[in-house]
């Protein structure tokens, strides 16, 4: 091969090279952009927690006073489960804080199977039709919210967390 082809080809792939940065970079600052969430109210809600005797539910109004982190999750999600470990790491730093999965559009018997062999820590919901997850504007899973202590949205993360949110999610809750 020709020294000129041999150069062409370098140039072809360290070009490639810097498009792929500069795409991961903006991808990482439009990461960041979708967590400013608009100023809105949660509407009111209430869903049964799994495993809780009688049918225990939670409502939105047993959340006031406190600020809360709530996950929009499902057992069959495969970037759910990816974004497990985050989570658990998550509520170690703060085992005190209030956080919440919701198993969004699935089944209560699959969800149940998922918490058996990997466990969120924290109480689990079922939102099985998917509505409060709609009412929200929840599109797509997972997405993650962090609430005040009026059920206002603090910051809404898109897609699944990523090492970085957690500082930032540990100090609204706290």
């Amino acid at each position: 091969m020709k020294l000129s082809n041999q150069l062409a080809i370098a140039g072809v792939v360290i070009a490639t090279f810097f498009a792929i940065d500069r795409y991961e970079r903006a991808a990482g600052d439009a990461h960041r952009r979708q967590a400013v969430a608009k100023v809105v109210i949660l509407p009111a809600f209430h869903l049964p927690q799994l495993g809780s005797p009688g049918g225990a539910e939670v409502t939105l109004q047993s959340l006031r006073g406190r600020t809360s982190f709530l996950e929009f999750w499902a057992s069959w999600c495969e970037s759910c489960v990816q974004e497990r470990p985050l989570l658990k790491k998550l509520r170690a730093a703060n085992p005190k804080a209030s956080m919440l999965a919701i198993a969004t559009l699935d089944d209560e018997d699959a969800v149940r199977k998922s918490e058996g062999t990997n466990p969120h820590g924290y109480p689990v919901l079922i939102d099985a039709p998917g509505s409060v997850a709609q009412s929200i504007g929840i599109d797509a899973i997972p997405q993650s919210l962090v609430i005040d202590d009026q059920g206002k949205v603090l910051r809404h993360f898109k897609g699944p967390l990523r090492e970085t949110d957690l500082e930032e999610i540990g100090k609204l809750l706290n």
